[in-house]
């Protein structure tokens, strides 16, 4: 997501190219006339086996799964007039911006990961991939962010003003949420290059890098890092501790129970049954409520430990000494590094299997 192999080898050697450094050791370290001997004895790094059958293999599969899940939802949605509901059409956003998690930043880590790193697709297109890749991630975190305000507002502010579910308030949300995805993720392209670099081999070739060249991209990647990890968790805890305060608190009253046992049998009749019939729909609102609640609790918590490990590895690059992430090796580092990455493009998979465990709706719209 990041080229977090690219910055690994730059925290290594900031001045060669990638493929001129080994793990621990530089390509500078070999003097031409005293040192031509070792030179020619070097082997460039080899990754074992199990990692080039793990990596496609899994990856094969969250794509299939993702891709056809979110697709389903957003079909699903579109087509069947009962599910455009304001917190269905936000899990649609949701469902986008993942279809393009898996679109746009899975291929492009393949690529890298089969061509030893090197770029094949241009310049314009080392660019931009980046942003990309940055921007749907964003996006997915915001959108999931304000589902839960939505529902904060629908369950405990039910009278406020403030109103996200309007046609208008839904039109202007989804564009803040990606016009915000996207400033914040511009920056990149000036961290961002195409540049020649030398294999072991003396062949040159084209490496895309993200590398960080001022003080400034170093505040940034640590601002947009937690911003985008750690706030949005402390956010979604201080939106559902009251959502749950306030459902638990309607159980206990009785609040839509469903209950019919409301006043004498010889009441006036109509009276009954429209308090009845109240009740009964209160009881329903209440279960929809939970049923929701569950839903998006699960989503957080999936997202959080998919964001979490890579803003971590993230951080860990950034600031932590070149030697002791040299001091890994190349097994773990790529092992640590696709975990990582797999956890990401899991969440963008999971969350339509989550819709059609939890969401009775969806349950039915997918059969």
């Amino acid at each position: 997501m990041d080229r977090e192999v690219l910055l690994y080898y730059d925290k290594l050697n900031r001045t060669d190219a990638i493929s001129l450094v080994t793990l621990g050791k530089e390509t500078d370290d070999i003097d031409d006339d005293d040192n031509a001997e070792e030179a020619s004895q070097w082997e460039p790094p080899t990754l074992p086996s199990y990692i080039s059958i793990y990596v496609p293999l899994a990856n094969i599969l969250i794509f299939l799964v993702g891709t056809i899940g979110n697709s389903m939802v957003i079909v699903v949605v579109a087509r069947v007039r009962d599910m455009r509901s304001n917190i269905n059409l936000y899990l649609v956003n949701l469902s986008v911006a993942d279809l393009l998690v898996l679109l746009v930043c899975q291929p492009s880590a393949l690529l890298e990961f089969y061509a030893k790193e090197r770029w094949f697709l241009g310049r314009e297109l080392c660019l931009m991939v980046p942003v990309l890749e940055h921007t749907v991630v964003h996006a997915s975190a915001l959108t999931v962010v304000v589902i839960t305000f939505e529902r904060y507002l629908a369950i405990c502010r039910p009278h406020s003003r403030f109103r996200l579910s309007t046609n208008c308030g839904f039109s202007i949300t989804i564009l803040c949420i990606w016009i915000c995805a996207t400033l914040t993720s511009l920056p990149f392209l000036d961290m961002t290059s195409l540049d020649q670099s030398t294999f072991y081999d003396g062949s040159t070739c084209e490496v895309c890098r993200t590398v960080m060249t001022h003080k400034w991209h170093l505040y940034f990647v640590v601002v947009t890092t937690t911003g985008f990890s750690v706030l949005p968790v402390v956010l979604l805890a201080c939106f559902y501790v009251p959502i749950i305060c306030r459902l638990r608190a309607r159980q206990w009253t009785g609040e839509g129970s469903g209950r019919v046992s409301l006043g004498p049998i010889d009441s006036a009749r109509g009276r009954y049954i429209q308090r009845s019939a109240a009740l009964s729909s209160c009881g329903y609102r209440l279960r929809t409520h939970r049923q929701v609640i569950r839903m998006l609790i699960l989503i957080v918590v999936f997202l959080f430990f998919s964001l979490v490990p890579m803003r971590a590895m993230v951080l860990w690059q950034t600031l932590g000494p070149p030697d002791v992430i040299a001091n890994l090796g190349i097994e773990n580092y790529y092992n640590i590094i696709w975990i990582c990455r797999m956890l990401i493009f899991t969440n963008s998979a999971v969350n339509p299997l989550i819709y059609s465990l939890l969401s009775t709706r969806f349950k039915i719209a997918f059969r």
